[in-house]
């Protein structure tokens, strides 16, 4: 029930406006955090984490047009 309403929430504040992520791109964030739910990544791992920052940092500020 927890997740299922913090998904709920979630999907709610993603809603219709102009920072909005589509379904794949959530879903590319989920598919990228599996393994560090799963254990097979640390957090506390540097390299892990290094790369956890790369890919949010990319994810993030997909179609931000810098100037």
């Amino acid at each position: 029930w927890t997740i299922s309403r913090a998904i709920e929430e979630l999907l709610a504040f993603n809603n219709r406006h102009e920072y909005s992520y589509s379904r794949d791109e959530l879903v590319e964030l989920i598919d990228f955090y599996w393994p560090f739910g799963e254990g097979e990544k640390s957090f506390a791992d540097p390299d892990d984490n290094a790369e956890r920052q790369e890919f949010l940092q990319q994810w993030m500020n997909k179609g931000v047009v810098e100037e």
